[in-house]
């Protein structure tokens, strides 16, 4: 379907250099049409909020953000008329944005996260943010989801609309979120070599660490 609100999107990746100088601090400012909400990459510390100040000016919505944090310069911007599903998972915020026709799968996605963040916190370590947001956007711009920082890009084609009434069919949309998820320890955390192989170590561990939670889900 089209989205009636055009909602923008930016996905904002670097990977050529090494890492030590794919990792940002950064300040930006971000307006759009007054009924918008913009979604930016989180905030880590609970000392400071990623959210400077927000401010209206000829009907426009402005929004100053400051990371709090050194990030990798891997991040995604969007900015649209979203409805927000919002719970907390000890202490960290969980935050669904989706079209407000499009409300089916949000649940799943949501139990997802709480038991992602079970299976990994127990496991590999401590979630590094304050947040863990699930943000659509319209399959025009892709049919895929993407794991930046505490943020995740899910396209209304393989989630928010997608048909799991099939009985034999996986839960592609609680998996996918699981595997996304998954990218906050692999690739965010223990970060590949700026050399062949770097990719196939994040995505066999986000993988991996996905069928697990797809494992204790079914016990």
């Amino acid at each position: 379907m089209a989205w009636a609100n055009k909602p923008s999107c930016v996905l904002w990746r670097e990977t050529a250099s090494p890492v030590v100088r794919r990792t940002i601090s950064a300040r930006m400012r971000i307006g759009s049409t007054w009924k918008r909400s913009s979604v930016p990459p989180p905030t880590r510390s609970r000392l400071l909020r990623a959210r400077c100040c927000e401010w209206e000016s000829n009907g426009r919505r402005y929004f100053d953000y400051k990371l709090d944090h050194v990030a990798l310069r891997f991040c995604s911007f969007l900015s649209a008329r979203y409805v927000v599903d919002r719970e907390d998972w000890k202490g960290i915020q969980l935050e669904v944005y989706y079209d407000k026709d499009h409300p089916w799968n949000v649940p799943r996605m949501m139990k997802s996260l709480k038991k992602s963040l079970e299976y990994y916190t127990s496991n590999f370590g401590s979630y590094p943010n304050k947040e863990a947001r699930i943000i659509e956007f319209p399959r025009s711009i892709g049919r895929f989801a993407q794991g930046f920082a505490g943020t995740m890009p899910y396209s209304e084609a393989i989630g928010f609309i997608a048909n799991l009434n099939h009985p034999d069919d996986i839960d592609m949309v609680y998996y996918v979120v699981a595997h996304e998820m998954g990218h906050q320890w692999w690739a965010h955390q223990v970060v590949g070599a700026d050399m062949q192989g770097a990719t196939f170590l994040s995505e066999s561990l986000a993988q991996y660490s996905a069928l697990m939670v797809m494992e204790t889900a079914a016990t």
